[in-house]
């Protein structure tokens, strides 16, 4: 009976934390998102902020005035964009943030921006690619396949 008790306690014990560990994970925003229509929607998770604004490298980029969602989430659609590679931040009650969803960023000098690549036959010279790598030896000399 006491072994019957213990098993029925820990069962429940182990649902219960695997129903609480799901349900403590955070959603993912997608940030930036480019459309095929080289629209792009950027989003932002700032609950207690009072305003946010997108800034970005190209025309008509500066204090682009985002929207609140009921989950505190901002997010606004600009576009279409040029095939470019682009900076852009964001201004959140007047202090500068980068956007977490976008680990691409470039540095100049003291200024950090987020990077967007916007891939098309005009930034083909500049778009990421893969690129294949020899394997090299920890000598630096290539190896023989």
């Amino acid at each position: 009976m006491r072994e019957l008790l213990i098993r029925t306690l820990s069962a429940a014990l182990l649902i219960a934390s695997g129903a609480y560990s799901q349900s403590a994970q955070p959603t993912r925003l997608v940030s930036p998102e480019i459309h095929p229509d080289r629209t792009v929607t950027f989003r932002l998770s700032a609950p207690k902020a009072t305003e946010v604004t997108l800034n970005g490298s190209w025309e008509g980029g500066r204090e682009i005035k985002m929207a609140k969602d009921n989950n505190g989430v901002w997010s606004v659609t600009v576009g279409p964009l040029g095939a470019q590679l682009w900076g852009y931040w964001f201004l959140v009650d007047g202090v500068k943030a980068l956007d977490p969803g976008n680990g691409e960023t470039q540095r100049d000098g003291s200024r950090i921006d987020n990077l967007l690549m916007i891939s098309g036959p005009e930034s083909d010279l500049w778009d990421f690619k893969d690129v294949p790598m020899e394997p090299f030896t920890s000598s630096g000399i290539p190896r023989q396949l």
